[in-house]
């Protein structure tokens, strides 16, 4: 063993021999794994996990007797803060080198929560089904790996080699990886490069490394915008569902347009995402307002035909 201790987040009741097979890949490595189960059906007799059902029920403020009777959405609001809890603990004692799970959908899920809630650049890595979807659910802004299982997660010769690849991945992370010192002195800027504005990041790129004024400059604008992105982010929060589509629309009308008629720059799906409501909640509000006589729109256009009552809503929303 070389002493580096690592999370493995489980749901025993339904993966049991996925998870043994996993923990010996992990021992091989010379990994300590400590085992946490995060099983929302029952026990499964055959694992004595470090941290059992009943502890992380209980690390929640539960008893897992009251939650293996919920459906699984409603037991994963128990079981993930509570393995959260674990985990952080673990990182805070610096007993945590690591934390690996294996998952269907809904277990990718859960794993994926407890991972987020973890420091940057601690290994984390999910064997998942639904690793070639859309990861933005699963992994949030943290370094979660996601390995694509390929088939469901189920024992056998194909899915095994999968996993004994991920766990010697995982294992290269954290026993190999020495990330070397680069530039430590220098201030870090954050841009995001998409085919479309590749040009214009390359350019800023070269004004940064050759203008340090340029550069101070920058950080101080994108500073300030930042602070009112997050500031829009929390007044939008505060909202009910069409008080947060009042804010969106407003803030297009008086902050980007400065006029009562304008394109809206994102469909109704984005904004949705944007204020943290479904599509289908969004376009029924739209539907709503327009039936109210407060705004009239075809497509993408939008006019706010009363201003008043439309500000209204977003205040008391």
């Amino acid at each position: 063993m070389n002493g580096k201790c690592v999370a493995v987040i489980g749901t025993l009741d339904t993966k049991g021999p996925e998870y043994s097979f996993l923990l010996t890949c992990l021992r091989y490595h010379g990994l300590e794994p400590v085992l946490i189960d995060i099983s929302l059906l029952g026990i499964n007799p055959d694992f004595n996990p470090a941290y059992t059902v009943h502890d992380v029920a209980r690390r929640a403020g539960e008893d897992f007797g009251s939650v293996a009777v919920l459906n699984k959405i409603e037991a994963g609001r128990v079981m993930v803060p509570g393995a959260k809890g674990i985990v952080q603990e673990m990182q805070s004692k610096g007993r945590l080198d690591g934390i690996i799970a294996l998952g269907g959908a809904n277990g990718t899920l859960l794993a994926g929560e407890i991972m987020k809630s973890l420091r940057v650049f601690l290994p984390k890595l999910i064997v998942s089904v639904v690793a070639a979807g859309d990861p933005r659910v699963n992994v949030g802004t943290k370094d979660i790996v996601l390995v694509n299982s390929v088939s469901d997660i189920c024992l056998n010769r194909f899915t095994a080699r999968i996993m004994a690849n991920a766990a010697a991945a995982f294992a290269g992370m954290i026993v190999l990886a020495q990330a070397p010192v680069i530039d430590s002195e220098k201030k870090l800027v954050a841009g995001t490069m998409l085919g479309l504005n590749q040009t214009f990041v390359l350019g800023v790129k070269e004004l940064i490394e050759k203008n340090g004024k340029f550069a101070l400059k920058l950080l101080s604008v994108l500073s300030r915008t930042s602070e009112r992105i997050i500031t829009i982010g929390l007044e939008i929060r505060s909202r009910n569902l069409a008080g947060r589509v009042a804010y969106v629309l407003l803030f297009f009308a008086k902050e980007i347009y400065h006029s009562n008629i304008f394109e809206l720059p994102v469909s109704r799906k984005e904004i949705a995402e944007f204020i943290g409501m479904s599509s289908a909640n969004v376009i029924r509000t739209f539907s709503e307002l327009k039936r109210d006589g407060i705004i009239r729109s075809n497509g993408r256009t939008i006019e706010i035909t009363d201003l008043a009552k439309l500000e209204v809503i977003s205040r008391r929303g």
